[in-house]
């Protein structure tokens, strides 16, 4: 079969993408989540 190795390489590429991915995202809302905190602290401590 043909598309054997290309299943078997996409089974191997697409957990490690994917895990990257959540890496990546949960990095970017920890980012904006301090960053809302940063503006509510900055507000606060001038209001």
């Amino acid at each position: 079969m043909l598309l054997d190795p290309i299943v078997k390489l996409l089974a191997f590429i697409v957990p490690a993408y994917s895990r990257l991915a959540v890496v990546i995202a949960l990095g970017f809302y920890l980012l904006l989540f301090f960053l809302s905190l940063f503006a509510v602290f900055s507000t606060w401590i001038k209001g």
